[in-house]
């Protein structure tokens, strides 16, 4: 029945002038799919937004709303997820973590924030642990007290091709903050923190976990500060608005003139 789909989608990606794409894997994906050999007009533009800028009221709110939480910037001793809360994402290594630091007398929180279908599910997991809290959905402008506060981003998804070959806007979100990413996911992701250095990659196959992942940011300031400082660095070098956008322009208009050049050499070769 989709036959005539995937040759239509073949024919469209190898007869392109030039792709854009949300990461690497997915232009990978796309060569391969298509049998397309990527070209120099070929770019990678990530999910990205314009940095959120608060009033002192603004800010003055997020404040007062997160002292009801227990969140302030005496200590750094939590991690928090963004996002929501859908069957997308696996928290077992999240709520094993928790229970463990819980066990151990350990002084660390959990922040969860978020809602959608599988809430009643996922608080139910974490039901007895009185070291994760649900403020429930947040708004923009809670989010980046929230991460000041706060020594790693949780990003838990579940390993299926659209996040294996993709960057989700959650991961740039938590770069533009300076925190180091603690993720299950393997493929771009992890590429991306090796590379870098900005977190952990913990897919539970027996390597390293999050529980174990989460205590070394919890103790050792010196790696946590150095993976804060690499997330930011690499947000604004490749993932910012600006930088981002700026790419993108150069593309397009390199493109238009490689055309005009094309054209006017076809427009001599008629003319001759």
């Amino acid at each position: 029945l989709l036959f005539p789909y995937f040759i239509s989608a073949k024919y469209i990606l190898r007869n392109a002038t030039a792709l854009s794409s949300m990461s690497k894997g997915y232009l990978e994906w796309i060569s391969y799919f298509s049998k397309r050999k990527l070209t120099d007009f070929d770019t990678i533009n990530p999910l990205t937004n314009k940095p959120i800028e608060l009033s002192i009221k603004e800010r003055k709110s997020a404040e007062i709303f997160w002292e009801a939480f227990k969140v302030n910037k005496k200590t750094k001793n939590r991690f928090c997820f963004i996002g929501s809360l859908m069957s997308v994402f696996d928290f077992q290594q999240i709520k094993d973590a928790a229970l463990a630091f819980h066990k151990e007398n350990i002084e660390c929180q959990f922040v969860i924030c978020g809602s959608g279908g599988s809430e009643k599910d996922i608080k139910n997991m974490f039901k007895d642990l009185p070291n994760v809290c649900f403020p429930g959905w947040i708004d923009s402008s809670k989010i980046p007290y929230l991460c000041e506060c706060s020594s790693a981003a949780l990003i838990p998804y579940k390993n299926i091709d659209n996040y294996i070959y993709n960057l989700p806007n959650k991961v740039i979100d938590a770069l533009s903050y300076g925190l180091p990413i603690v993720t299950t996911l393997s493929g771009e992701l992890e590429r991306l923190i090796c590379s870098n250095k900005i977190g952990f990659s913990c897919k539970g196959n027996g390597e390293m976990t999050f529980y174990q992942a989460l205590k070394i940011l919890l103790f050792d300031i010196e790696i946590r500060n150095d993976m804060a400082n690499n997330s930011l660095n690499l947000y604004k070098s490749k993932f910012s608005y600006d930088a981002v956008y700026n790419k993108l322009v150069d593309t397009i208009e390199s493109l238009a003139h490689s055309n005009m050049k094309k054209s006017s050499i076809s427009k001599k070769s008629i003319e001759g």
